[in-house]
């Protein structure tokens, strides 16, 4: 067998893989007790707080989360709390940009019932 061949069918093997682990991790997430979710969110912001990337940011790149993801929530609002500036995708059409969200009133509903950046806010490039 040919290396190219070889590699081929590792890669093929190694997607396969990961699209399963993505799966299991899927299941297990959206199985989690709510309480059990709540205060693994909460050691997740803990240890991104305690980051010096975190704490002298002027800006971040955030997302809002899906119900079995990482809650995002305490931290997006603590990053508002201190005055960071935030940008958060929206969905437009076949590509995805970033707008700046000055606070939760910036959201409403968009795409896959997510929150979003509401029209009125400002797409950024920092």
């Amino acid at each position: 067998m040919a290396l190219s061949q070889i590699l081929a069918r590792s890669t093929a093997m190694s997607v396969e893989r990961k699209i399963n682990l993505r799966k299991q991790m899927r299941t297990q997430l959206k199985a989690m007790d709510a309480e059990e979710k709540r205060a693994l969110d909460h050691q997740v912001s803990e240890q991104l707080f305690s980051l010096a990337e975190i704490a002298n940011a002027d800006f971040v790149y955030g997302y809002m989360n899906l119900f079995w993801e990482t809650g995002t929530e305490e931290i997006l609002d603590r990053l508002w709390d201190v005055g960071v500036q935030i940008a958060l995708p929206k969905v437009l059409g076949e590509t995805m940009e970033f707008f700046h969200v000055r606070s939760r009133e910036d959201l409403a509903i968009g795409s896959f019932c997510l929150l979003e950046p509401k029209e009125s806010c400002e797409q950024v490039f920092w």
